[in-house]
């Protein structure tokens, strides 16, 4: 595309994209590098010069396509796509004499959590916000005051991505249907992280015999005869992700690896069908609600096809857990419990402390109570479960801890001690498993 772009004798785009063949015989394409984000963008091209963009369906039978030839290669979306450089947000304002604000810099934050392509949508029909009357974009639930949609020719080729080829090739595409296809690819990248059997490395295939397609299935096995892990591998984006909310939304994708299912012991189901549920979101919480219970019923029966065992049992029970405002933990399934009255009382009990422990020192400082301690490993980790924050001391002894303020605004599994927030709606990740 760079030599294209010099009018280089000899350089067409229809040799350009005959590059298509060689990526789908991966012998002669890995030669060249050209890989699973190459074939994109000629698939794009193609798609756009005829009026549209590629979607869900088209990408994923790329993908089929792609792991017909290899199920070895790791399979991701790089380069060729405007890279979200972190959320810019006013660091210095000003108001001027008119009472009008103006944003005198700006300060990056983070970049949303599974995003990796610019996917921000322009403010108003003006693309200014109202209070600075700066350009703006709206992304995953805020406001970014410097998205990178400039869609320039760069000067290195090497920073060319597909908006740039468009410009090359004069194709006319809609910017805003462009940014929007980059959030599809942000979606599709998170899938794609999964996709991988854990014990081999291999890509996973359809669990489905004699199908190949990768377009709305939820069930996989590893695609090695040779791997002796032959587990279904659940893959499908979360429950949350279809609220309307903006609060409530989860772009979390559950891996039946990495959480368990949800259940309706406490209603006394006959068998396995009905005390088990969906799989719980290890972000969010989201498992089942009534409504979509419901909904699943209804189309069995519509369709006058074999209904699903236990569901029956689920709808007249009206166990949904939405509704029903539970959270299960994603470790080991038990339902959690709200905190307050446990951790009130442990509160309580430092304040009129027992020969099971001594209290050294108390105080407070800008994060609430604290006390330093001395007691057994057990009365620390009770601590835990109940919400505060346990820390050792610079001192030599073990027993001696600092028991700090916590948090009441949120859920506890008694059972591994798992916790979740209620406010921020999500599973509270400890540090060790964020080091993992």
């Amino acid at each position: 595309f760079h030599l294209l772009s010099r009018n280089a004798n000899g350089i067409s785009f229809e040799r350009i994209s005959a590059l298509k063949n060689l990526t789908h015989t991966f012998s002669e394409g890995k030669q060249f590098q050209l890989d699973f984000s190459c074939n994109i963008i000629l698939a794009s091209i193609d798609s756009v010069s005829g009026g549209n963009f590629l979607n869900e369906e088209s990408i994923f039978s790329i993908l089929t396509k792609h792991i017909e030839n290899d199920t070895v290669s790791l399979l991701s979306l790089n380069g060729f796509f405007e890279k979200c450089n972190g959320r810019s947000i006013p660091d210095e304002t000003r108001e001027n004499e008119d009472g009008s604000k103006a944003i005198v810099s700006l300060k990056q934050i983070p970049i949303p959590r599974n995003v990796e392509f610019c996917e921000g949508v322009r403010f108003n029909e003006d693309g200014k916000d109202r209070t600075y009357k700066h350009d703006c974009w709206w992304c995953r639930g805020g406001s970014c005051y410097d998205a990178n949609q400039s869609i320039q020719l760069p000067n290195y080729y090497g920073d060319f991505t597909l908006a740039n080829f468009f410009s090359i090739l004069n194709i006319p595409f809609d910017k805003k249907g462009y940014f929007d296809f980059l959030g599809l690819l942000n979606k599709i990248s998170i899938y794609l992280k999964h996709l991988n059997c854990r014990s081999c490395g291999h890509i996973l295939k359809p669990n489905k015999e004699g199908y190949y397609s990768y377009y709305r299935i939820s069930n996989f096995i590893c695609s090695n005869s040779q791997c002796d892990n032959k587990q279904t591998v659940y893959l499908n984006h979360c429950l949350g992700a279809k609220k309307t909310a903006i609060k409530s939304r989860c772009d979390n994708l559950i891996d039946s690896r990495d959480t368990v299912r949800c259940n309706y012991s406490k209603h006394n189901p006959a068998n396995n069908y009905e005390k088990y549920g969906p799989y719980v979101c290890n972000l969010c919480g989201s498992c089942c609600s009534q409504k979509s219970l419901e909904k699943k019923h209804n189309e069995l029966i519509q369709r006058k096809w074999n209904m699903q065992p236990g569901l029956d049992w689920k709808v007249r029970n009206k166990v949904g857990h939405l509704e029903r405002g539970e959270i299960f933990c994603y470790k080991c399934g038990t339902e959690m419990i709200n905190n307050e009255e446990e951790y009130n009382e442990f509160v309580n009990k430092l304040n009129n402390p027992d020969n099971t422990f001594k209290v050294l020192k108390k105080g407070t400082n800008a994060y609430g109570f604290w006390y330093m301690v001395k007691a057994n490993e057990d009365f620390f980790e009770k601590a835990r479960q109940v919400g505060l924050r346990v820390s050792d001391t610079k001192g030599d002894d073990s027993n001696v801890k600092f028991i700090a303020q916590g948090n009441i605004n949120f859920l506890i599994c008694q059972t591994c001690n798992t916790k979740y927030n209620k406010a921020k709606v999500e599973f509270i990740v400890e540090r060790e498993e964020m080091a993992n």
